[in-house]
């Protein structure tokens, strides 16, 4: 994992989305993501894991990360509570932290970076205002797996598709359901407008079988609900990933 690249940032703020629709006080969210063949995910992973001890031994503070695995978005850092506007400055602490760390530090990034088949990043803003939140969807060493859905709605329907998810959050609660989900928009990319729904469970297994109970828990309902969301989809897909609290900083619970 490295500092987020410079040249990035001229078209990921050209890309960004306005936020005078959202929150008065918008909770963003960076996600810096490399992608590791399967072949090198070891020594990728021993790397990281030593720039997560050395970081713990130097007892660094100001750039905790959240990472998260999947196949498909690699690995992921989420660092909270950083948009567009906060960039230079955490990159600022980076560097001021790589050069505390020094000559241990640099090698065991380097380690981990020579592995890289690619990187990407992009900004989040929760919304939780579209949220379902009867429990705790966040970072959980008891739910570390992560279910995405992402969806792309069509420019002229955004607001028939906000519109629409009060009623699912309605229905689920009218039906009791205990497990909720987060609700956050992309504000940038170049498939736009697009949004991300997480739910978490132990596993994916549980996963699946908690959406099925909850798929008859609401009955017919999930039908009309569909139906009043969908016309405003473009497309829409699905993937997955775990919460890696050993790769993480700082470190919680267990593994992969």
């Amino acid at each position: 994992m490295k500092r987020i690249p410079s040249l990035l940032l001229p078209l990921l703020l050209f890309l960004v989305l306005p936020a005078t629709a959202q929150e008065a006080e918008p909770e963003w969210y960076t996600v810096y993501a490399e992608h590791v063949s399967i072949s090198n995910q070891s020594a990728y992973e021993a790397g990281l894991g030593d720039l997560v001890s050395i970081f713990q031994d130097a007892n660094i503070t100001g750039a905790p990360w959240l990472t998260i695995q999947g196949s498909e978005i690699g690995y992921s850092y989420v660092f909270a509570g950083t948009g567009p506007g906060d960039l230079d400055e955490l990159n600022e602490t980076w560097d001021a932290i790589m050069a505390k760390l020094g000559d241990r530090g640099a090698k065991a990034m380097a380690k981990s970076d020579a592995l890289v088949e690619s990187r990407d990043m992009y900004f989040l803003m929760l919304r939780s205002d579209l949220s379902y939140r009867p429990d705790d969807v966040g970072i959980s060493a008891d739910k570390p797996f992560r279910h995405y859905t992402q969806v792309y709605v069509h420019p002229a329907k955004t607001k028939e598709f906000e519109a629409s998810l009060p009623a699912w959050i309605a229905a689920y609660a009218d039906a009791g359901v205990e497990n909720g989900w987060l609700t956050y928009q992309y504000m940038t990319g170049s498939d736009l407008p697009a949004y991300l729904i997480v739910g978490s469970a132990k596993s994916e297994a549980d996963f699946h079988a908690r959406s099925a109970e909850n798929e008859s828990k609401l009955g017919d309902k999930i039908g009309e609900l569909r139906a009043k969301t969908g016309p405003s989809l473009r497309k829409a897909s699905e993937t997955s990933g775990m919460v890696r609290g050993d790769l993480s900083y700082p470190q919680f619970g267990g593994g992969n």
